[in-house]
């Protein structure tokens, strides 16, 4: 499975990204600006190495995995060496789970939300 995998929503915002060091594929979660930078952006398509592309960087509601039994309603950050979510404040943000209390390593869906982090 994909880092993220799109379900509904709206995505209000894309940014222009170009990667420096691997290709991105489509539904890869890509951290911006390390743990106290913009957050995450999820790329809805594949983006060629020094290709220049778009990551959602707000709005959508996702499927991703939760790295540990977690709340509905939780903030979530992501955790860029397992590539699930987390309630790790001090990683980037990712967004808010929607769904929860289903068991460590389980799909739920998450509004991505990431903002700054604002430890």
């Amino acid at each position: 499975m994909a880092d993220a995998v799109f379900r509904h929503g709206s995505v209000e915002a894309y940014l222009d990204y170009t990667p420096a060091a691997g290709n991105i594929a489509a539904g890869q979660v890509v951290v911006l600006g390390g743990n106290t930078g913009l957050g995450t952006g999820i790329a809805h398509l594949d983006i060629p190495n020094g290709t220049a592309g778009a990551l959602a960087i707000g709005g959508g509601v996702y499927d991703v995995t939760m790295l540990t039994n977690i709340a509905p309603y939780t903030t979530v950050y992501w955790d860029d060496t397992n590539n699930k979510v987390v309630t790790t404040s001090t990683l980037p943000k990712f967004g808010y789970l929607l769904e929860g209390n289903t068991g460590a390593n389980t799909v739920v869906e998450c509004l991505h939300e990431p903002g700054q982090n604002r430890t």
